[in-house]
């Protein structure tokens, strides 16, 4: 069986595989009660002694599924699984900084092959509570079923879902929507191309893999609902990288797709560019983008230097001397305004059939799910405080500028987690950046701001 290795987290070193102590499987016996798991391996220690060494190995048959809580004294940094080379090729679904909980889950973890397979539980322990625990447990009698396939029809529908089994659902035409039944904050959401993966982080429902799906319903059992809305996620995380090139924060993006929702704007870069030019509320949406502080500190200089710094926020490189012209010249003119120009140049980029175009196409939507990604990693671990001020937001432009066409989203996560982690552990975080205002008649929105004197970017990358 093929599988995939994470290869932005680090290897394990001989010396680390050499001295992993074994994790033994004992039968789970309980009776009277139903548990989905037949056996389990642990190692507890009463915190008599420091352990300089959170890696363990267990011995797995391939098919089958397991699941794996590590617990500490504080939130441990996560649950990581190495193949038997020492490769990282799975982590739990949790940021790394999540104080309410002092365990960590990594849910469904399918072994590959039979064999060795690596644990490290990512402790974080107190000088006065060394209590840490590890534990694996297995479903020996469920190999992985396969995915339940579900298709939609052209009208609007909603489909409930919370079982063990991975579910492909795609909803058609219409309005459809996709009901969790469990808080928002217990699901992963990730975007990969056209799919967004949703899976719970504390119970086995499956990884759902969802398309042509325009909104997602959290229910639990107090009546509590949270909606989001799927339909403006690419255009406005596309708006965003295009004029602060960086991801939306959790609060600019919901209330950004509100406004382009109010105006019943179009939902792709190119469509929204067609439209620019022609409708007076878009255009002054859009403007607010390019006249925001921010963007005029990202953006600055004569208008080659200007079309250069989109080029580099944007595609990750520097303009060729056709396209350098060309932009720069329109804006000369008057043919296309500055606040216009990000809009229009990403536009371009992915409409451009040639060699060079299509890599670009690629690269903005590697993008703009790593940038998805990103907003719905801060929602569900409750962060949003957490990305506040010019050091957060160069963090992350650093990190959107690491990405290249050939990126895998999915592999890259585990980056993402590391990037929130620490910037939640940063002195004086306080509230999110400032962003545009929810949609309100009659009243022009918000500029955006968010830079300040701090700039701990190098340190959140490192």
């Amino acid at each position: 069986m093929t599988y995939l290795t994470i290869d932005t987290l680090p290897d394990l070193s001989a010396a680390q595989m050499n001295i992993a102590p074994l994790l033994t499987f004992y039968p789970i016996r309980y009776d009277g009660y139903s548990f989905d798991w037949d056996e389990s391996a642990s190692f507890r220690s009463d915190g008599a002694h420091l352990l300089f060494n959170d890696v363990f190995y267990f011995n797995g048959i391939a098919n089958i599924p397991y699941d794996i809580s590590s617990d500490s004294a504080r939130d441990p940094s996560g649950i990581t699984v190495y193949d038997m080379a020492g490769n990282a090729i799975a982590v739990d679904r949790e940021l790394e900084y999540d104080g309410a909980y002092p365990s960590d889950l990594l849910i469904n973890f399918v072994a590959p092959y039979s064999g060795k397979f690596y644990v490290s539980a990512g402790w974080n322990q107190l000088s006065t509570n060394m209590t840490t625990s590890l534990t694996v447990y297995a479903d020996m009698n469920k190999p992985a079923k396969a995915p339940q396939r579900i298709k939609g029809s052209d009208l609007d529908e909603t489909v409930g879902y919370g079982s063990s089994v991975d579910d492909l659902i795609d909803g058609g035409g219409g309005i459809d929507q996709v009901v969790f039944y469990n808080p928002r904050v217990n699901y992963s959401i990730l975007r990969h191309g056209q799919t967004t993966s949703v899976t719970s982080i504390l119970r086995n429902e499956g990884n759902d893999v969802l398309s042509n799906v325009e909104v997602l319903r959290f229910s639990d059992i107090t009546g509590k609902t949270t909606f989001l809305d799927m339909t403006y996620v690419d255009l406005a995380e596309s708006l965003y990288i295009g004029y602060f090139g960086r991801a939306a924060d959790v609060g600019g993006l919901n209330s950004f797709q509100a406004q382009l929702a109010a105006l019943k704007a179009p939902t792709t870069v190119s469509g929204l560019n067609a439209r620019y030019g022609t409708d007076a509320a878009l255009k002054s949406l859009v403007d607010s983008f390019g006249a925001s502080a921010e963007s005029n500190a990202l953006y600055g200089g004569d208008n080659k230097s200007f079309v250069t710094a989109i080029y580099a926020n944007v595609l990750n490189r520097a303009p060729d001397q056709g396209g350098l012209e060309f932009w720069s010249k329109a804006i000369d003119t008057g043919s296309l305004t500055r606040a216009g120009a990000s809009l229009a140049i990403m536009a371009g980029a992915q409409s451009n059939n040639t060699p060079q175009g299509q890599a670009d196409a690629q690269l903005l939507g590697v993008k703009i799910n790593v940038a998805s990604n990103f907003t719905y990693a801060l929602d569900m671990g409750n962060l949003g405080g957490a990305y506040n001020g010019a050091g957060p937001a160069a963090a992350v432009r650093t990190m959107l500028g690491s990405l290249s066409a050939s990126t895998d989203v999915l592999a890259f996560q585990p980056m993402v987690q590391q990037v929130i982690g620490k910037m939640a552990k940063l002195p004086g975080v306080q509230s999110p950046i400032q962003d545009l205002a929810p949609p309100d008649a009659g009243h022009a929105p918000v500029l955006l701001t968010g830079i300040d004197s701090s700039d701990n970017s190098a340190f959140l990358f490192a």
